[in-house]
């Protein structure tokens, strides 16, 4: 069985947009399985759909801060399960 990436998007609407993309890699029959995965993918403003700066992306206790364009990218995440949420100033803030 060839490599094949895995994908899972989410998306909320409350007054962050936020789009996330989780990338893992699914090994052949032969290799070992990922030992890391990454999130990445951009929030923004859910009316105008314009970029948020700086907005905090919290994933477990690893917080990480958007650019100008409001993209975010978090890599080497050890397996398991993490809380994930969006914040900026004036923002409601999102949980998923």
């Amino acid at each position: 069985m060839a490599n094949n990436s895995g994908v899972l998007i989410f998306g909320a609407a409350a007054a962050l947009g936020v789009a996330a993309v989780i990338a893992a890699t699914r090994p052949s029959e032969a290799a070992a399985p990922p030992t890391t995965g990454s999130l990445s993918g951009k929030v923004t403003d859910s009316a105008t759909g314009a970029p948020i700066q700086g907005a905090t992306v919290s994933l477990g206790s690893s917080l990480h801060t958007t650019d100008a364009n409001g993209n975010y990218s978090i890599v080497e995440i050890p397996p398991g399960d993490y809380p994930l949420s969006f914040s900026a100033p004036g923002y409601a803030t999102v949980n998923i």
